[in-house]
């Protein structure tokens, strides 16, 4: 384990920042598990800035065991604007999360900066000392591995959901967090649209697969012996009743129905 001299500079009730000014890193750590209201919240990351204009670190690590705070899209935008692009200015070249137990807290986080271009890129990590082996000396431990991933059933909780427990090497945190999100996506595609899509007859699904699957209308006639225009004609019928208006549509519901 890597140990740093690490100076508190600030403390409140919901966060901890120390800097270690021999490394030119400043160390941010949630001190609850417990949401942090909006306002308050913002008040941090402006005090956060501050201190990054003072201190003008070149790197930064968020220690993410206790957070929990899950922000909406548009309070990920005010923190790009009112604190990212100011602590780029004042010299801040890297960003680190380690993440912790919250997964939606954490894929919220790690969303905003995968769909958003970002002025920071930050890297995931399970640990701190992995955090830091890339700080310091631009050592990528956390690259994926082939390790093999464990999922065990364990039960059912009170309230009659089911839990599972995903086991993978800590090295493979960005690649499991992208894998949840994905799922996650795709979950709540399949949720809002699962009607509309048992909607179509089963020609209409056999059509649809056919095509999603790459294959135009003369070759879906010919396989299905029917003519060109019938398939066109129910292709345009999927289309309306699924709201199709990109190929990005007919790919949700390919990854959501069809697998």
């Amino acid at each position: 384990m890597l140990k740093l001299k690490e100076t508190t500079l600030y403390s409140s009730k919901h966060l901890d920042v120390r800097f270690n000014k021999k490394n030119s890193l400043f160390i941010q750590e949630w001190n609850h598990n417990l949401p942090v209201p909006l306002n308050e919240f913002r008040n941090e990351l402006l005090a956060f800035k501050e201190l990054i204009k003072i201190h003008r670190p070149k790197s930064t690590i968020w220690l993410q065991e206790d957070f929990s705070t899950i922000l909406k899209f548009e309070d990920n935008l005010w923190i790009e604007k009112n604190v990212n692009e100011e602590c780029l200015q004042y010299g801040l070249k890297k960003c680190a999360f380690v993440v912790g137990k919250n997964v939606m807290a954490q894929l919220h986080v790690f969303n905003f900066f995968d769909k958003v271009q970002s002025c920071i890129a930050p890297r995931h990590f399970s640990e701190k000392d992995e955090a830091l082996n890339w700080i310091l000396y631009d050592e990528l431990t956390s690259k994926a591995g082939g390790d093999e991933i464990q999922i065990e059933y364990g039960g059912k909780t009170a309230d009659g959901k089911s839990q599972y427990t995903f086991k993978t090497s800590s090295k493979n945190t960005e690649v499991t967090l992208k894998s949840f999100n994905i799922l996650l996506k795709e979950n709540a595609f399949m949720k809002e649209n699962a009607i509309r899509f048992f909607s179509l007859t089963n020609r209409e699904k056999e059509i649809f697969q056919l095509y999603a699957n790459g294959a135009n209308f003369k070759t879906i006639a010919a396989e299905l012996f029917l003519s060109e225009l019938t398939i066109r004609t129910h292709w345009r019928n999927t289309k309306k009743k699924l709201a199709i208006k990109s190929l990005s549509d007919i790919t949700d519901y390919k990854n959501s129905f069809l697998r």
